[in-house]
């Protein structure tokens, strides 16, 4: 099928078909999801950077948001860990 790119109302910038269209947009999803990843990559790096600088509500704050990004992050999982581990032995001095 073929349908018209309309940018503004009554004006026709082209004709592309719809495979192309959807390709588009799983392209766009790809990306999108590429970016997210690489967000809670950066995200936990910093936490964790944050973590050994002994910042951890800095680096609470990071690493929640990474792990809201990717959750099935097994480095995010484990720097929560040991940001929890931190938490512990802070109380207990």
């Amino acid at each position: 099928h073929l349908f018209n790119i309309v940018s503004y109302p009554g004006l026709v910038i082209g004709h592309i078909s719809t495979a192309h269209v959807a390709e588009q947009l799983l392209l766009g999803k790809c990306f999108d999801l590429i970016r997210v990843y690489l967000n809670a990559i950066a995200l936990n790096n910093v936490g964790y950077s944050q973590l050994m600088r002994g910042n951890l509500e800095a680096a609470r704050k990071l690493l929640l948001r990474a792990y809201e990004l990717d959750p099935g992050n097994p480095y995010i999982a484990n720097n929560l860990a040991l940001l929890g581990e931190s938490n512990k032995k802070l109380k207990r001095a």
